[in-house]
């Protein structure tokens, strides 16, 4: 059984990748308050995602950014680990943009 991750916050991307046999993988963050000073997971409230395939095609085709740069989403997904030691992260199912900065998108 797997868990399913609800995430709401500033989406912010750390890496895109063109990788053979998959296509677009984005690396990002979300997190969950505005104030990105401390380093530690909890602190931070800040969580890694991935998104591949069409999630990341979305990701790069709709910037919905204001000038300030950070989209505000809503991801859900499968908590995920490669192997024991490595970090958690959630494999992004599905995306919805929400805003800039928590602003509604205008029509």
């Amino acid at each position: 059984m797997a868990n399913t991750v609800f995430l709401s916050g500033l989406l912010q991307v750390t890496e895109v990748r063109d990788i053979p046999g998959l296509g677009i993988v984005i690396e990002a963050e979300v997190f969950e308050r505005e104030e990105r000073t401390s380093k530690a997971w909890d602190d931070r409230k800040v969580y890694p995602v991935l998104l591949t395939g069409e999630r990341a095609r979305v990701l790069m085709t709709n910037n919905h950014t204001d000038e300030r740069g950070l989209p505000r989403v809503v991801i859900s997904g499968r908590l995920f680990r490669l192997h024991r030691g490595a970090q958690c992260f959630v494999l992004c199912k599905n995306i919805q943009f929400t805003g800039a900065y928590g602003q509604p998108l205008s029509a």
